[in-house]
């Protein structure tokens, strides 16, 4: 709307994983009204941000706030053999930034967004008090087409036979959970994971016994391992937003 000047920190080109706040940006920042960022799993550099703003009047929304980040059916294809010996989870360690087995992507459940909306109305009435109802109205209306959109993937995937997809970052457990799907992964939770050789060859066994069609890297994202994969299996690659 026009009550609001909205710019983004991280830009569509930028890594959120590795991504860090420069100098300008904590100068936007310090002269914000409002701040709004995912959560402390996602933007792992928030609280060293906030160490050097000034802003005593700024509003803080952390949009995940009281959201359960951890999912237990977001798993990677480990889980989908019988080899427990755990040897491929060294690939996991020594990374710059690690979201300890949480999965920070909520909004890929729509009905999360839906939920926290509220903090966001809140946090804006609170910068600019006479802008309440025209907030409360536009939360109303993106609810409903939240809401509208979240009933379009519920009957697009109702019938689906096969509901295993693969991905090259374990970023849609939330979206996999809403959707009673199964989220295969060739590498974790951070893009910084890499996988193994003997990785490789578990998931080229799975594709081909449970007849993959497709396999997804996300945009923006290095497709090698996607296309390596595929080239062993017969199988097509496309791009998989997660909306960084």
């Amino acid at each position: 709307g026009n009550r609001a000047d909205v710019s983004l920190m991280v830009g569509a080109n930028e890594d959120a994983h590795h991504y860090e706040p420069s100098a300008q940006a904590v100068a936007r920042v310090n002269e914000a009204d409002v701040f709004v960022y995912s959560s402390h799993v996602m933007e792992f550099w928030v609280d060293t941000l906030l160490d050097v703003v000034e802003n005593e009047d700024i509003q803080l929304v952390e949009l995940a706030d009281g959201l359960d980040l951890e999912m237990d059916d977001a798993h990677d294809h480990d889980d989908h053999n019988h080899d427990d010996n755990g040897d491929d989870h060294d690939d996991h360690d020594d990374h710059d930034h690690d979201h300890g087995g949480l999965d920070p992507h909520f909004w890929l459940d729509l009905t999360a967004v839906n939920q926290q909306l509220p903090l966001i109305v809140e946090a804006l009435s609170q910068a600019d008090p006479e802008g309440r109802a025209y907030y409360e109205e536009n939360a109303v209306q993106f609810s409903k087409e939240l809401l509208e959109l979240d009933e379009q993937y519920e009957t697009a995937l109702a019938d689906a036979n096969n509901r295993i997809f693969v991905v090259q970052h374990q970023a849609f457990g939330h979206l996999a959970h809403r959707y009673r799907l199964d989220q295969v992964s060739v590498g974790g939770l951070t893009t910084e994971v890499e996988a193994s050789p003997r990785k490789l060859v578990e998931i080229i066994e799975f594709i081909k016994e449970q007849s993959v069609p497709v396999i997804y890297y996300q945009s923006g994202e290095n497709s090698g391992v996607a296309e390596t994969i595929a080239n062993e299996t017969n199988t097509k690659i496309a791009v998989l937003h997660d909306l960084e």
